[in-house]
């Protein structure tokens, strides 16, 4: 799937897919296009902000409106498309059984297109080591995700697909996510996906509906109406609408206008308010996409705020993102061609309002509320600032009124200890909570520096060396040399040193 930060690593990660149990199996193709007459549209969306018990708020937080979770980060393979050994995530496959919801994995390579290769390349030990695992943690099945390989791979992606299905218990899932294709092309990664060969081994297609506009190119929308019902379209040429999940970005794209310093990168829905607020940005939608627009302004002396890594500096700006309105819209398409349901990229970026009207929107319930640019007025993102730590926990979107708890996670600082988090001239701890204000906050986390140990004064002995001195006072050869001026490993016994 696409990422907030989408890093071209050497590694594919593996997602993970969680449905409710009370769903058709669905490994189990025939159960499962029998499961489309109770017209209960399919739900999916992944995970992968945030620790453990961070993911698993996310998905508690929908209140029963996503049937399928995807947590990245899971299993890893190596360059030569091997998989490492996966650590067990109990703690999270157990809480999602004991919500009635399953656990599928999903096989990523992040962009990397030699990884992608090699993994097809090793399909039948690749496959051998899923399927192991698969059975080995408890889990229910395999979301293959693999991109950016060629149409020479088009016959090693079927049989790769075919295999993993022969591999895996038959009730257990078996889905793939491909590109978005509006114009029906057979050349690029778009190629390598040959929908009729696949589908005998899939429950379904999911269709990456999003990055139309992308990181390096031109402004414009992330997932316009046009370009997802084209996809659509084709697709429904190939396979049938039972097999089809569209998918929703609950991400953005910020460009800077006029230069080349913002083209196109990564924002989360949260931060977007964020922006909003402090730069005063103007919010409009656009009827001919079907998507939101924001354009703002940086002036000398503002705040710089710092986007996934990218500090802004003073300039105009345009994002293009997906809100309630536009999602809406999107999803109406699932009523229109009569599809299996919906998949999202990804929980903890999207505005929390979204959960009160999903499940009616995706079900076609006609006394749902409809959605507008003001439906988001009442939400307002909480940021947490590690003030130079690391491990930040994910910003949220609480409404006005609303108690916000106080996240569990600590942020790490070398040197220092975590006192709080600061908000309005008080500190909190974890657990404790605040009344959400008609605005946007900003909680930072406070740090008392440790006391700087008294180093410790050595004479040296006959047979003394540096090396020898780091191991025994638990210390390194460079830290003695930098605290006493030494310029080489040379000491003489009577020497005096001090030992950090």
């Amino acid at each position: 799937m696409r990422p907030i930060i989408r890093k071209q690593t050497a590694i594919i990660i593996i997602c993970v897919f969680i449905s409710a149990w009370f769903l058709i199996p669905a490994g189990n193709i025939g159960q499962a296009e029998a499961a489309d007459v109770t017209n209960e549209k399919y739900s999916m969306a992944y995970v992968f902000l945030g620790n453990t018990a961070t993911q698993i708020n996310q998905v508690e937080r929908t209140n029963g409106a996503i049937q399928t979770v995807s947590p990245s980060g899971w299993f890893n393979l190596n360059v030569d498309g091997t998989l490492q050994t996966p650590a067990n995530r109990a703690q999270f496959v157990t809480r999602m059984h004991e919500l009635g919801i399953r656990v599928v994995v999903c096989l990523n390579n992040h962009w990397d297109q030699k990884t992608g290769i090699n993994a097809l390349n090793n399909a039948d030990r690749l496959t051998t080591q899923l399927a192991h695992y698969i059975e080995l943690y408890d889990l229910d099945g395999i979301n293959v995700d693999i991109e950016n390989v060629t149409p020479a791979q088009r016959d090693l992606y079927t049989k790769f697909m075919a295999m993993i299905r022969d591999k895996i218990p038959a009730h257990k899932e078996v889905s793939i996510a491909i590109s978005a294709n509006p114009t029906g092309t057979t050349s690029g990664w778009q190629g390598s996906y040959d929908y009729a060969a696949i589908n005998p081994y899939v429950d379904y297609f999911m269709i990456m509906t999003y990055d139309e506009h992308y990181e390096g190119g031109s402004a414009g929308s992330v997932s316009s109406i046009n370009f997802v019902e084209k996809s659509i379209q084709y697709a429904l040429t190939k396979t049938s609408a039972n097999k089809i999940v569209m998918g929703i970005p609950f991400y953005g794209r910020l460009w800077s206008v006029g230069n080349t310093n913002s083209r196109g990168i990564d924002v989360t829905n949260s931060d977007i308010d964020l922006i909003i607020k402090t730069y005063n940005g103007i919010t409009t939608f656009d009827t001919a996409t079907q998507s939101t627009k924001v354009e703002f302004n940086v002036k000398s002396g503002d705040t710089l705020l710092t986007i996934q890594g990218t500090r802004l500096s003073a300039g105009n700006y345009v994002i293009w993102y997906e809100n309630l309105q536009s999602i809406q819209a999107k999803i109406e398409l699932v009523q229109k061609y009569n599809l299996k349901g919906v998949g999202a990229w990804a929980l903890g970026q999207e505005n929390t309002a979204l959960w009160n009207n999903y499940s009616n929107w995706l079900n076609g319930n006609s006394k749902a509320g409809s959605a507008s640019p003001g439906d988001q007025s009442n939400y307002y993102s909480v940021v947490y600032d590690t003030n130079g730590g690391s491990g930040a926990p994910s910003n949220t979107q609480q409404r006005q009124g609303a108690t916000v708890t106080i996240t569990n996670t600590i942020p790490t600082r070398t040197g220092y200890t975590f006192t709080g988090w600061r908000y309005n001239g008080n500190t909190y701890t974890k657990g404790q909570t605040l009344t959400m204000p008609a605005t946007s906050i900003t909680l930072t986390a406070q740090w008392t520096q440790n006391p700087t140990p008294t180093p410790t004064t050595h004479t040296v002995k006959s047979g003394d060396t540096l090396w020898l001195l780091s191991r025994i006072f638990g210390t390194s050869v460079n830290a003695i040399k930098i605290l006493n001026g030494l310029t080489s490993d040379m000491i003489y016994p009577g020497q005096k040193l001090q030992i950090p």
